[in-house]
Formats: structure tokens, C-alpha cells, sequence
């Protein structure tokens, strides 16, 4: 069975003590039947604006594989760049690099500009399931959050916080239609949401509304709205939410 040997730098998570891997490595080397094909570490903080803690990280990591090597064991394969040290940090892409998010198109960091030429691959959406047009006056969904001030045209979508949709978007978020956005009213329910569509007259039962993604706001957007970071955003999304995958063409 081939091995990494993952050695804790500064995450505090998971992995071996540094002063304890050149041991484990030899110990690993000796066992019948494994192979040590690799080492590796992960940055605690490769998105902030400040690279000196995870410069710190990588010379820690690089005097371990040393003293692995100078014991005579081959290091075939050496990674400790996520996404963010991938795209700061080209001295630590290595042999080989472990992005995560980045493979989504999305921001590795809020501190610092890490979209470049990544596109979005991933995108939430509903289809509309009900129009129904209320009077001023009428509240709008649980707590009664939302009153209409004018005669108002809403769209019932089938995605709620039990998807992905979170809460705190009640009254705040929006959604994206072909022709334009429409703001979230009335609280997030569990398996439900619904959109003021009044200034958006062509939207139709059936018609695709987009929660994140192409088409609608931003992840990034959504998640700067929730004080938060992209990643929650996205996993946020439940797995009863079915997935879809297509190739779409990018809109010129």
C-alpha cells in the first residue's frame, strides 16, 4: 500500500509532530508491504494578505523533508499547496498541488484577489413553481417579515434553508431571472421561498430562477452578504438538492 505522511506545520489539525517525522518516515519504510510515496503539510493561512506565517510553514516543511531524505528515504511525491498557496505561493506548488475550491471557479480568499481566468462551474437553481399576485397589505410567508406595499407579484420557489437557502437571506437576498433580479421577501422557509417578481412581468411558472452562479449573484456575493466565505456557501447545499452536470457555453 503506498502512504503520505501528512506533518503538522502550524494547522493544529492533523499530522505529526515535526521533530517526530523523520522517525515515523523510517518506521513506515521498514513495514513490509508499504511504500512512503509522499509528504505532505497544509498552510493554516494561504489566504490572508500577510504570506509571512505560511513562508514560515513551507521552510518548516522543507528542513523535514530533509532530514527524511538525508536518512536515506526517497521522497517521490511532496505537495502542501491548497488553493490560495497555489495561487500566492509558486514556491510551493512542488510535485504536485491540492486546490479545492479553485477547481469550482471560486474565491480562494477574501483578502486577496484570487479569481484571475476562473470561470464558475457551479450553480443552485429552482424552477418557479407558482405566481400569485397579492394586494398591498398582504404579509408574506412565517413571522409575517414582509408586507407588500403595493399590489405585488411573487414566485414560489421549491428551495428553502433545508437546501442550502440560508435563513438569513430572508427579506435580503435575491435570485436571478433571464431578464433580471428579484429580492427575496418574506422569510426562508424550510422547503420554500418566495421572489417579488412585480418588476419582472415575463417570468412564468416553470422558468429557472438562480440562487448562486451564472445567471444570478455571485457566490462570493452571496457570501459577503452573510459575512462569511464562499466555501460555506457552497456546502451549504443539501444532497438531497439533485446535480446536474452540463456543458453550458459561456455567455459572450
Amino acid at each position: 500500500a503506498r502512504v503520505h505522511l501528512k506533518v503538522d506545520t502550524g494547522m493544529s489539525r492533523l499530522g505529526i509532530h515535526p521533530d517526530e517525522a523523520p522517525g515515523a518516515a523510517r518506521e513506515i519504510a521498514a513495514l513490509p508491504g508499504l511504500e512512503l510515496e509522499g509528504v505532505f503539510s497544509h498552510f493554516a493561512a494561504s489566504d490572508a494578505a500577510d504570506p509571512e506565517f505560511s513562508r514560515e510553514q513551507l521552510a518548516l516543511y522543507r528542513s523535514v523533508l530533509a532530514r527524511i531524505e538525508d536518512s536515506g528515504i526517497r521522497i517521490p511525491l511532496r505537495h502542501m499547496a491548497n488553493s490560495a498557496g497555489l495561487l500566492f505561493l509558486p514556491e510551493a506548488r512542488l510535485d504536485m498541488a491540492r486546490p479545492g475550491i479553485s477547481v469550482y471557479g471560486l474565491r480562494a480568499s477574501t483578502e486577496r484577489e484570487s479569481l484571475g481566468n476562473l470561470e464558475p462551474a457551479m450553480a443552485l437553481r429552482a424552477r418557479v413553481v407558482q405566481t400569485r399576485t397579492v394586494p398591498a397589505g398582504t404579509t408574506v410567508s412565517y413571522g409575517r417579515t414582509f408586507r407588500a406595499a403595493r399590489t405585488t407579484r411573487l414566485a414560489v420557489l421549491p428551495l428553502g434553508y433545508a437546501d442550502g437557502v440560508f435563513r438569513a437571506l430572508s427579506n435580503r437576498g435575491f435570485v436571478g431571472f433571464r431578464t433580471g433580479r428579484a429580492p427575496i421577501v418574506g422569510r426562508v422557509c424550510m422547503d420554500q421561498c418566495m421572489a417579488d417578481v412585480t418588476e419582472l412581468p415575463e417570468v412564468r411558472e416553470g422558468d429557472t430562477a438562480t440562487f448562486f452562479g451564472p445567471g444570478g449573484p455571485a457566490v462570493g456575493e452571496v457570501a459577503d452578504m452573510l459575512g462569511t466565505i464562499d466555501y460555506e456557501i457552497t456546502c451549504a447545499v443539501n444532497k438531497r438538492v439533485p446535480r446536474i452536470y452540463t456543458e453550458e457555453e459561456r455567455e459572450s
